[in-house]
């Protein structure tokens, strides 16, 4: 299964509530590299992004493990594969992990 691009997964994070707006592999990398850039992520959510070789990972941090188990089946529910297991970084909190379609995010040169 292909996995889905940044810019729809974001468009989920928009139905389920978790940001307010649309955006791509770009406006993660700005946000990366420029302190004042902010994604449009809807209060208590927050957005991180990493590249490990050619897997490139968006963490979506909820405000509460209630939540993040919601979003997990809301995603999963859409065909958006969410890392479990020994694939999970974040076990037990409120990040949900979720592998996209290849960009140069944090660490991608690494």
């Amino acid at each position: 299964m292909a996995h889905k691009s940044t810019a729809v997964v974001s468009s989920m994070l928009v139905e389920f509530g978790a940001a307010t707006a649309t955006f791509g592999a770009k406006q993660v990398q700005r946000a990366a590299r420029e302190a004042g850039y902010r994604l449009p992520m809807a209060d208590g959510f927050s957005l991180g992004d990493e590249t490990y070789g050619s897997k490139s990972m968006l963490y979506i941090a909820c405000p509460t493990i209630a939540c993040r188990r919601r979003l997990e089946q809301f995603l999963e529910a859409r065909g958006v594969k969410i890392a479990t297991g020994d694939e999970e970084y974040h076990p037990g909190s409120g990040i949900v992990e979720v592998q996209v379609s290849y960009f140069q995010g944090v660490n991608w040169d690494e």
